[in-house]
């Protein structure tokens, strides 16, 4: 009898004969191959997680609000963030919501300046600025100064002295690159910006 395996060994059993037909995908930009196990599917097709919104009446959603609690403390364990989102529709509007806290949150900034380099996705980009733009953010562009595909120091560097309050870094980045997230941090705290984190941990 051959040995148990995880459902992804058993699917990936399965379709080996088809690897020869198999087409390369290059679309990129956060569409990467990953096995998500049929459990998933089966708790997420549950009518009770169908909404992206936060339950409001707390003696009706006890299990929601645990499960949401729980996916909210192993974020930020994987994370090693102080917070974690628990309700958003998506990467895009997170994105708006985490820099319009971004200017509540720092007190050392009057600048209301989001720096967004051009390696974050351009449908992020876009929806941030629909979205936060019309409350006085102002999103400034980080111009893609080399060929490794990530934000590098010389396109930070025009910024020396300026009040700027946060910087966004996504990991990994459109181009599927990783960014150096503790430089990049770095640099926003030396001068007391926050780092805005858009990242997939699949």
């Amino acid at each position: 009898m051959a040995p148990r395996l995880p459902d992804c060994g058993a699917l990936g059993r399965v379709l080996a004969p088809t690897v020869k037909q198999e087409i390369s995908c290059f679309i990129g930009a956060g569409a990467y191959e990953h096995h998500i196990p049929a459990a998933v599917w089966a708790v997420a097709t549950r009518g009770e997680f169908y909404s992206a919104y936060t339950p409001y009446q707390a003696e009706a959603s006890q299990g929601t609000l645990q499960l949401l609690y729980e996916y909210q403390t192993m974020m930020a364990n994987l994370t090693a963030m102080e917070v974690s989102n628990a309700s958003l529709y998506d990467g895009a509007s997170a994105l708006a919501e985490a820099s319009l806290m971004a200017v509540r949150a720092n007190r050392r900034s009057r600048s209301q300046r989001i720096l967004v380099p051009s390696t974050v996705h351009p449908h992020y980009r876009r929806a941030a600025r629909a979205i936060a733009g019309n409350q006085g953010l102002r999103f400034e562009e980080l111009p893609l100064v080399t060929d490794s595909g990530c934000t590098s120091a010389e396109a930070l560097s025009r910024y020396e002295g300026e009040d700027i309050t946060a910087l966004v870094i996504q990991q990994p980045n459109v181009f599927g690159r990783l960014e150096d997230v503790d430089a990049l941090t770095d640099w926003a705290h030396a001068r007391h910006a926050l780092a805005v984190a858009v990242v997939n941990p699949v």
